[in-house]
């Protein structure tokens, strides 16, 4: 029997959730957003280096990986076949400095995905800090 978790209320509880998944792959968190539609969470692998992002779902505390650019893009942990070469980037984190919702850029050819089912962006945390 699957214990019933409790609703994903804020920030803290949206990394407590992402947490346990990402514990299960050796992973830990990141940043944490909270949009108008549910949370979503950065995965980190031990050196800090983005892994994947999963969407926790407010009402169930379901943890799952993203839709979209996170499944179709990540060579380690999406659905593109390990050893895929994307080229060169052509896009780099500071290219990208306001927050108003949640996109996410191909490095590699710089195609662009607007994360529409997000919502409207609320607020962030940032390794223990949030805005």
């Amino acid at each position: 029997m699957t214990a019933r978790r409790e609703p994903v209320r804020n920030l803290a509880d949206a990394d407590r959730a992402a947490a346990r998944f990402a514990g299960h792959w050796g992973l830990h968190v990141g940043e944490v957003m909270r949009f108008s539609n549910g949370f979503w969470a950065q995965l980190l692998v031990s050196s800090g280096k983005g892994a994947t992002e999963v969407l926790v779902d407010p009402g169930s505390s379901r943890v799952r990986l993203e839709f979209g650019p996170a499944m179709m893009w990540n060579t380690a942990y999406g659905m593109m076949p390990a050893g895929t070469r994307l080229g060169a980037a052509k896009i780099d984190s500071g290219q990208a400095v306001r927050i108003v919702g949640m996109l996410s850029v191909n490095a590699a050819t710089g195609a662009v995905r607007y994360h529409s089912w997000h919502g409207r962006f609320l607020q962030i945390q940032k390794h223990g800090s949030s805005t």
